[in-house]
């Protein structure tokens, strides 16, 4: 920190300015969550369904290869 007289707010910004966050934002904006949402889907099942997103193959990809 230089000199900063609000820690809390230093740390608060460190943890958004990770890429968490705008990497969950690109996620929802290709899946087109929004507009999903917007037509009255708000179950999770629903919403993956509509999205044709496949939590499967996902969960897949993030797994080491053996």
């Amino acid at each position: 920190m230089t000199g900063d007289k609000t820690p809390g707010a230093s740390a608060k910004l460190s943890t958004l300015s990770d890429l968490c966050t705008p990497w969950c934002i690109h996620v929802v904006a290709t899946l087109r969550i929004a507009d999903h949402i917007a037509t009255g889907t708000t179950d999770m099942k629903t919403l993956a369904e509509e999205a044709e997103y496949d939590p499967d193959v996902e969960y897949d990809a993030r797994k080491p290869e053996k």
